[in-house]
C-alpha cells in the first residue's frame, strides 16, 4: 500500500509567504522607529521640564534682604562653609556695611593647625580667615556659647547677644541654599526685639545651574535643605 499523501494544493506557496513577510517587515520597522522617536521625545521633554523645575526649586531657597548699613555683620556657623561665608562677610565689611563682624560657634573642631598647634574650632578658623581678608582683629567677635543644635538654637543665642550689646540691626551672611530657612528662623527669633535683620548670601554658581540634581553635592545642598525647611515649618511654626 502506498503511504498516505496530501495531494491538496498549498494555499500559501513559499514565494507568497516570503512576499507577505517582506511587506509586513518595513511596516513594523516604521512603527517601531516612530514609537522610539515618540518615547525619546517624551523623555527629552520630561528632562527639560524637570531641569526647569529643579532650577526654580533651587532659586526658591535663595533669598536676600538688603541692609545698606548694620550695626554688625553676622557669619552663621557652617563648618566647612566657613570659607565662602567669611569671604562674603569680609567684602561687606570692607565696603563699610558694618563696623564689626560676629561669628557664631557650632562647637565643631577643624583639622590640625600648624600655626595654632591645635585643632581650632571652625569659628576660630573663620576669625583667622577674616583677618587674612583684611578685617582687623579688633573688629571680630566670636559670639559666646556653642550653638550646636541647628539654626533655631543659633538664632535664639544670637538674639540674646544682640540685645545685650544693644544692637539695632544685623546683616546675616550664610550660604544661598540655607538663606530662606535662616531668614525665616531668625526673624521669628528676633520678633518683638526691634532689631532689624538683613540677609546676604555667598556666590552660588552651582545653584544657578538647572543641572544641580546630577551631582551628589547638589542633593546635599538643595534636597536636604527642603527636608530641613519642612521640619522647621512644622516644628517651630
Amino acid at each position: 500500500m502506498l503511504p498516505a499523501y496530501d495531494w491538496g494544493l498549498d494555499v500559501h506557496p513559499p514565494s507568497r509567504v516570503h512576499s507577505a513577510e517582506a511587506s509586513v517587515r518595513p511596516l513594523r520597522t516604521g512603527r517601531e522607529a516612530k514609537a522610539r522617536r515618540i518615547c525619546g521625545g517624551v523623555v527629552l521633554i520630561g528632562l527639560l521640564l524637570w531641569s526647569v523645575a529643579a532650577w526654580i526649586g533651587a532659586e526658591f531657597l535663595v533669598v536676600t534682604t538688603d541692609l545698606p548699613h548694620a550695626d554688625a555683620i553676622v557669619v552663621l556657623s557652617g563648618a566647612k562653609a566657613y570659607l565662602e561665608r567669611t569671604e562674603r562677610a569680609a567684602r561687606l565689611f570692607n565696603e563699610g556695611r558694618a563696623p564689626v563682624v560676629l561669628v557664631t560657634d557650632d562647637g565643631l573642631l577643624s583639622s590640625w593647625s600648624s600655626t595654632r598647634h591645635t585643632n581650632p574650632s571652625y569659628a576660630e578658623r573663620a576669625a583667622d580667615e577674616l583677618m587674612r581678608l583684611g578685617v582687623g582683629a579688633e573688629h571680630i567677635r566670636i559670639v559666646p556659647g556653642v550653638v550646636s543644635g541647628g539654626t533655631h538654637v543659633e538664632a535664639t543665642r544670637l538674639r540674646g547677644y544682640a540685645s545685650s550689646e544693644h544692637l539695632k540691626s544685623v546683616l546675616i551672611v550664610t550660604s544661598p541654599y540655607h538663606a530662606r530657612r535662616a531668614r525665616w528662623t531668625i526673624r521669628r527669633a528676633f520678633g518683638g526685639s526691634g532689631i532689624e535683620v538683613g540677609m546676604a548670601v555667598t556666590d552660588h554658581p552651582a545653584l544657578e545651574s538647572c543641572l544641580w540634581w546630577m551631582f551628589p553635592s547638589g542633593w546635599n545642598a538643595v534636597g536636604q535643605e527642603y527636608v530641613k525647611l519642612g521640619y522647621y515649618l512644622v516644628r517651630y511654626h
